[in-house]
């Protein structure tokens, strides 16, 4: 009986390539991208074919949620991937869902992270209406390399989760070969991984390899008493269903 319940598993997941998924993994440390970057290129990978796609609030900034009585900060790190994949000639991009776009712009500036996305100085515009990947409409802001992308709908959602999208907007043309979304928010990650099938960079299951989606979550490290050891909760997430990060 046990083998004739696993051949029948191995059929079943032979017949439906589509259960083919990326499965995000948890960081805790945005260095992980460095390492990343560093393990394509070690490998092979040519600069110009990988893109970095950052959420904005919850990675790049330590707030997952805007308050205007709470002034972002940076999260650890984020000045040195970012010099690290500029020296190295990598894409990045922002994909932020933030329902306005422009106070992400005027926060990184502040932070004086807006350079990094060609973002300084950008004037305000009118929403826009694209045609993306393969004949997608979506609308949305772009503010340099800082992206808002949702459905083209008559009653838009006020959030721009479109954010599989956002590469190809910055980058037309370009065939990157290796896609790393970070996000701290699993929604989005779920999201974005959908919407690549939809992607100019996906014609068949075996393109899943080119992405690499990573779970943001510097609060799954819990403070030890001996610093030489990290320790981690057996059943945590910040992620539940009315989870606020963008």
């Amino acid at each position: 009986m046990f083998y004739f319940r696993l051949f029948f598993y191995v059929i079943l997941l032979g017949s439906f390539p589509s259960f083919v998924f990326a499965n995000p993994e948890t960081i805790i440390s945005l260095m992980s991208i460095k390492d990343k970057v560093n393990s394509l290129q070690e490998q092979g990978a040519k600069s110009e074919d990988i893109v970095v796609v950052w959420d904005c609030h919850g990675v790049i900034t330590a707030q997952g949620t805007p308050k205007k009585s709470v002034e972002s900060t940076l999260n650890p790190d984020v000045f040195t991937v970012l010099d690290y994949l500029n020296a190295g000639g990598v894409s990045q991009v922002i994909s932020t869902a933030w329902h306005n776009p422009y106070e992400v712009q005027k926060d990184l500036l502040r932070l004086q992270v807006a350079p990094y996305f060609e973002a300084e100085n950008i004037e305000r515009r009118n929403l826009e209406i694209v045609t993306l990947g393969k004949n997608k409409f979506l609308e949305g802001h772009k503010i340099g390399r800082i992206t808002a992308l949702r459905e083209h709908e008559d009653f838009p959602s006020p959030y721009f989760r479109k954010k599989a999208f956002g590469a190809e907007w910055c980058f037309p043309g370009n065939n990157f070969k290796h896609i790393i979304f970070v996000d701290d928010d699993r929604r989005n990650l779920e999201i974005f991984e959908k919407d690549f099938k939809e992607t100019i960079y996906y014609n068949s299951e075996e393109d899943m390899e080119k992405l690499t989606l990573y779970h943001f979550s510097p609060s799954m490290v819990k403070p030890n008493p001996n610093p030489r050891y990290a320790t981690f909760p057996s059943n945590s997430s910040s992620d539940d269903e009315n989870s606020d990060e963008f």
